[in-house]
C-alpha cells in the first residue's frame, strides 16, 4: 500500500503528461494518504494541468466547488475546456459547468470523444443536456447517436498519430538493421545509438527493411481497393519479393523462409491466398507479426465485432504463418495497439489485455505460450530474462517489455535494438507502438532526416488515414 500511495505521489510531483492510477489505487490508499493525493490533484488543477482534471469525479473528500473556478480553468488550453467542464459536472452535478460548454469549439471529432469518454456516467439529465445542445446540426445529432448506441461504430483516425506509428515503425526498423543478427553481449560493448550504416547487410544508414515494405504494402492495398482484399495482399507481398517494390533502396535484401515459402506457393504454384501459409509449429517467425501495425490501425477504425477481428487477424497472419501461436500473437498485438491508438495509457492498456477472454477462440495449449504475458506482469523481468530471438512470443514480450520500461521513443527503440539477435523486427515492432504513444514530433531530427524515404512513407501513411476516414464519412452520411 504504501508503495502505492509513493508511486502516486512521484507520479504528481513530476507533473508528467500521463499518469496512470485509476479509482482501484486511490481506493486502496488510507484516509489520510487519499486525502494528500486529492490535495495534490486539485492543486495541479489549479496550476492548470490538463491531466489532472480527469481524476476530479474521482474526489471523495473536497468540495471542488470552494477550490476551482474559472481563474484556474481558463489556464487550460481552449480545446480541452469542453472536456474539464464534463468532469466537473461529473463530481458536482452542478448544470452550470455544462452551461459553460462552448458549441464553436465542440468539434464532431472531439464531441465523439466526449460521448465515449463519459457515456457510462451519462443520466437523463446530462445525455439531454448534450441532445439539445446540438440542436439541428444534424452531423453532430448522426456522430452522437453512433458514439452512445454504436451503430455502426466508426472511431475517427487521427493522421498525426498514424504517421507517428508508421515513421516510428520505419526507424525502429532501420536502426536495427546494421546489427541484426549480432548477440546481446556485442551491442553491451558497441551499443547502437544513432542511425549507421552498412553492417549485416550491407545497406546505407536509414534503410528499412521487409518489416516495412510489407506493412507498407498492405497499407498501399487498403488505399487502392478500399477494404481487405487477400489476393491482392499477397500480389503486392509478392511485387515486393519479386520486384522489390515498397523498398527502401530499390533493393530486397532481407525476407525470412517461412514468407519465401508462403509467397512462392502463391505466386508459383497459385494457390489460394488463404491457403499460403505454414501450419507447422516451426513456421511461428515473427514475419506476420511485424506487418500487424497498419491491421491495428484498419480494425481500430473500423470497430468490427471480436469474431469479425479474430477472423481477419487469422486470415491476415495466416497467409505467411497460419500457426494458431502466430494468430494469436497477432490478436494480443493488435488488441494492444487498439487501445493504445485510443489513447489509454501503454501500462493501463497492457493491464487490459489480460482480461481478454481468448479461449473463446484459441486453445489452452497456445493461450500458455503467452503466459508471461498474460498471466504475469511481463514489465518486471529483467533483461536477462527477455528473448529478442524471431520467435514470434519472444518478439511480441521483448516489443511491450521495452515500451512499459521506457520513457520516450528514443529510449524504447535503443533499448529493443541493443537486446540483439532480431534486431530490426524488434525495433520496428517497438518504434511503431512508442510512436503512437509519444508522436513523431519526440523523435530525433537527425533519425528521420537520414530515414530513407521519408516523405515516401508520410504519403502513404496520410493516403491510410484518409481512406479510412472516408469509410468513416460514408458510414455518417447513410
Amino acid at each position: 500500500m504504501n508503495d502505492n500511495y509513493n508511486e502516486i505521489i512521484k507520479q504528481l510531483h513530476s507533473k508528467r503528461n500521463n499518469y496512470f492510477f485509476g479509482e482501484k489505487e486511490l481506493n486502496s490508499l488510507s484516509e489520510e494518504q487519499r486525502k494528500d493525493v486529492e490535495k495534490s490533484i486539485v492543486s495541479l488543477c489549479q496550476f492548470g494541468i490538463e491531466e489532472a482534471y480527469k481524476y476530479i469525479p474521482l474526489l471523495n473528500s473536497i468540495d471542488v466547488l470552494k477550490q476551482l473556478d474559472d481563474s484556474h480553468i481558463k489556464r487550460v488550453k481552449d480545446h480541452s475546456k469542453n472536456l474539464i467542464y464534463i468532469y466537473l459536472y461529473i463530481r458536482t452535478k452542478d448544470v452550470n459547468f455544462l452551461h459553460k460548454i462552448n458549441k464553436k469549439t465542440l468539434k464532431i471529432n472531439h464531441f465523439g470523444v466526449l460521448l465515449k469518454e463519459f457515456k457510462n456516467n451519462f443520466n437523463a439529465e446530462l445525455l439531454s443536456f448534450i441532445m439539445n445542445y446540438v440542436g439541428n446540426d444534424e452531423q453532430l445529432i448522426k456522430y452522437s447517436y453512433l458514439c452512445i448506441y454504436g451503430q455502426p461504430n466508426i472511431s475517427t483516425i487521427d493522421p498525426y498519430k498514424v504517421r507517428s506509428g508508421i515513421i516510428g515503425f520505419a526507424i525502429g526498423d532501420a536502426l536495427g538493421v546494421p546489427v541484426e543478427f549480432t548477440d546481446r553481449q556485442s551491442r553491451k560493448i558497441a551499443p547502437v545509438t544513432d542511425m549507421q550504416g552498412y553492417g549485416s547487410h550491407h545497406v546505407p544508414e536509414g534503410t528499412w527493411s521487409d518489416d516495412t515494405s510489407m506493412s507498407i504494402a498492405f497499407m498501399d492495398s487498403v488505399i487502392k481497393e478500399e477494404k481487405i482484399d487477400y489476393d491482392d495482399i499477397m500480389q503486392r507481398f509478392c511485387d515486393w519479393c519479386i520486384k522489390a517494390e515498397y523498398t527502401a533502396t530499390d533493393k530486397v535484401f532481407d525476407i525470412g523462409i517461412t514468407t519465401r515459402q508462403a509467397l512462392s506457393a502463391y505466386y508459383y504454384k497459385r494457390n489460394d491466398a488463404l491457403h499460403c501459409g505454414l501450419l507447422d509449429y516451426n513456421s511461428n517467425g515473427n514475419g506476420s507479426l511485424m506487418r500487424m501495425l497498419p491491421v491495428a490501425i484498419y480494425l481500430y477504425a473500423n470497430k468490427f465485432s471480436e469474431t469479425e477481428e479474430v477472423e481477419i487477424v487469422n486470415n491476415l497472419s495466416g497467409l505467411t504463418h497460419a500457426h494458431e501461436i502466430s494468430k494469436l500473437g497477432c490478436k494480443i498485438y493488435c488488441d494492444y495497439m487498439k487501445r493504445i491508438l485510443s489513447g489509454i495509457d501503454k501500462k493501463q492498456a497492457y493491464e487490459q489485455l489480460k482480461s481478454i477472454e481468448y479461449d473463446k477462440y484459441y486453445s489452452t495449449e497456445t493461450i500458455d505460450k503467452y503466459s508471461r504475458l498474460l498471466r504475469g506482469d511481463i514489465s518486471k523481468l529483467t533483461e536477462s530474462e527477455i528473448s529478442s530471438s524471431g520467435y514470434i512470443v519472444s518478439t511480441l514480450e521483448a516489443s511491450i517489455w521495452c515500451t512499459l520500461n521506457s520513457q520516450k521513443y528514443d529510449e524504447a527503440v535503443l533499448k529493443a535494438v541493443n537486446l540483439g539477435s532480431d534486431t530490426d523486427t524488434v525495433g520496428a515492432i517497438t518504434g511503431g507502438i512508442n510512436g503512437c504513444i509519444y508522436g513523431e514530433n519526440n523523435f530525433p531530427d537527425n533519425w528521420k532526416s537520414k530515414l530513407k524515404k521519408y516523405n515516401y512513407l508520410v504519403n502513404m501513411s496520410n493516403g491510410f488515414s484518409n481512406i479510412l476516414n472516408n469509410q468513416k464519412n460514408k458510414h455518417l452520411s447513410m
